[in-house]
């Protein structure tokens, strides 16, 4: 019984970090840029 909840939360758990995953995913491509940006913007920063 114990071995059966286990697996049912670590389903539950792959379920939500594969959400997760797809989020970030999704977000990546403008986190990235808005990261490159940032640094672009302090590289700037410190050669002015």
């Amino acid at each position: 019984m114990n071995l059966i909840i286990r697996f049912a939360a670590k389903k539950q758990r792959d379920r939500i970090v594969s959400k997760i995953a797809n989020v970030a995913v999704f977000l990546g491509v403008d986190q990235s840029r808005f990261i490159r940006g940032l640094s672009v913007i302090s590289y700037r920063k410190k050669i002015g």
